[in-house]
């Protein structure tokens, strides 16, 4: 079993060595990328029927849907494409938000994330 004193050490020896350092500006870096991958994508499958916000940080996009699309329309679209978001709406406290979408890039690849927003897409193109 480990002790917390051990765990301390760990983590301090990995501090003074900048270790921790280096992985975070490697994995923002990475992260970076595939923030960018979701967004070239979602400009070139979705155009003017959806706008997003580009995060200063996270492992998420907010996107608004154009002419008043309901997201909760799009999502029983999308979840037939066998792609999901999180329904913007689930995040507002004033029962507003139903334009918008929380769309994860984190763990897919850049492959996924493309063909899931090229899902998204057809969805979102079925809804209206």
């Amino acid at each position: 079993m480990v002790t917390q004193e051990q765990i301390d050490r760990i983590v301090g020896f990995h501090l003074h060595r900048g270790v921790l350092a280096t992985q975070g500006e490697r994995l923002r870096a990475h992260y970076q990328h595939k923030r960018q991958v979701m967004e070239r994508a979602l400009a070139e499958s979705l155009g003017d029927a959806m706008s997003c916000t580009t995060p200063r940080g996270g492992f998420f996009l907010w996107g608004s849907l154009a002419g008043g699309l309901d997201a909760e329309a799009v999502l029983t679209h999308a979840l037939e494409a066998k792609v999901s978001f999180v329904i913007g709406s689930a995040f507002y406290v004033d029962d507003s938000g139903h334009d918008t979408l929380r769309l994860s890039f984190s763990q897919p690849s850049d492959a996924e994330i493309q063909e899931g927003v090229a899902r998204l897409a057809r969805a979102v193109a079925s809804a209206r």
